[in-house]
């Protein structure tokens, strides 16, 4: 099949790309469904017109006669299988999936409203040297495990931001609860870290609630930080994009902000957070606009995408029957996913044992209520020497 057209409209110099966007595996704030724990945003360059000629042409050849594409319902069968692959074959080069493993994901927040709080003032401690990611990679293990401790104050802290009543997460804020048994459990860095500097958490947490309406809904969205994503893959360059996404009250709540210039809090963000992995921003031709996907063939190649992608991870059908539609998807992963990387947390990487150490001994401060900052870069620079030294990997080896 010969390759789709770029979809883009010019006026005038600019370069207008006209983008489709919709998911598959949203469960709302609930992010740790156990029958759904892939969440896929799939962003598609093509217009209504080709999508519909394209969609057409395949309807015809693989005699599917369905109104509306679904992926869901097209990899149930060999011969909507073959459309898929046709599609993803037409489609080569013009599209990008963010992919979020839930619980992955939750933990990244639970860095973002636990940890980030305490270093707003000093953020480049916590993301400078990956330590966001090694704690959630840290939380993630001990969920994945189902650790006594670790898996349930993940739990405790989804209840936390689905309403932020510090009461509904006792084990990382009430410092009255302890447990003979989990005394000595390595989560009690995470934990004594949240109790230590709970006053500054809380408050971070209440802020955001007076802020938002439906707050723990919105708080804990996939949609929002998916769509942004893609919107500063695609608008890297001078072009500007017209964006049409599945119809979604979170992401339309959210939507208004994402302007993609200085005004942008999102960009604003990532600007401070990473400033060197820019750059950050993207310009609109118009507001990003919201259709029924029923309405919009370009929307259905975007659920098509979105859907194949977390049937693909998932292995929900015959992995013999997708292993080309997993070659082709692989090559249209975006960068930002979040999935599962226990190589942030190998105990035999310089990283993670300089992490680990600083953890420790973050989680050791909170607990004498001490500046969490306090020689915090020299602790990092003596436990990376003690690393160089040889010392640390001998007592990892040792433990």
């Amino acid at each position: 099949m010969a390759k789709a057209r770029r979809s883009t409209i010019f006026f005038g110099m600019k370069n207008v790309i006209e983008l489709h966007c919709d998911e598959s595996g949203l469960t709302g704030p609930n992010l740790l469904d156990d029958g759904q724990r892939l969440f896929t945003y799939a962003g598609a360059s093509i217009s209504d017109q080709e999508a519909y000629e394209l969609l057409g042409r395949l309807r015809r050849k693989h005699m599917v006669l369905d109104d509306e594409l679904k992926a869901r319902d097209l990899l149930k069968s060999a011969r909507g299988r073959a459309l898929v692959l046709d599609l993803l074959e037409a489609m080569e080069g013009r599209y990008s999936i963010v992919v979020y493993d839930k619980a992955v994901a939750l933990c990244a927040k639970l860095v973002e409203h636990v940890y980030e709080p305490v270093f707003q003032d000093v953020p480049d401690l916590l993301y400078g040297k990956d330590l966001h990611r090694f704690i959630t990679m840290y939380c993630h293990t001990f969920f994945v495990v189902q650790d006594e401790l670790g898996a349930e104050a993940v739990r405790q802290f989804l209840c936390f931001m689905r309403s932020y009543d510090p009461s509904v997460a006792p084990l990382l804020f009430e410092r009255s609860v302890t447990d003979g048994k989990m005394r000595g459990n390595p989560f009690e860095m995470v934990t004594a870290f949240a109790k230590g500097y709970r006053d500054i958490i809380v408050a971070d947490g209440q802020s955001e609630r007076d802020a938002a309406t439906n707050p723990g809904t919105l708080t804990l969205d996939l949609t929002g930080p998916a769509l942004f994503s893609l919107l500063n893959h695609y608008g890297r360059h001078d072009d500007e994009l017209a964006v049409t996404c599945d119809e979604n009250w979170q992401l339309e709540a959210l939507a208004g902000s994402f302007t993609g210039g200085d005004d942008d809090p999102g960009i604003s963000r990532a600007r401070e957070l990473f400033p060197d992995a820019g750059p950050f921003g993207f310009a609109l031709a118009r507001p990003i606009a919201f259709r029924n996907s029923r309405d919009s063939p370009g929307i259905q190649v975007a659920d098509v995408l979105a859907g194949t992608a977390g049937a693909c991870g998932l292995g929900r059908v015959d992995a013999r029957d997708l292993r080309r539609h997993l070659a082709a998807i692989d090559r249209h992963i975006h960068p930002q996913s979040i999935m599962p990387d226990m190589t942030v947390v190998d105990p035999k990487t310089r990283g993670s044992m300089v992490n680990w150490l600083v953890l420790q001994g973050l989680g050791e401060r909170a607990r004498r209520g001490e500046n969490p900052f306090f020689l915090l870069r020299e602790l990092y620079a003596e436990a990376e020497a003690a690393w160089d030294r040889g010392e640390l990997r001998l007592s990892s080896e040792a433990s």
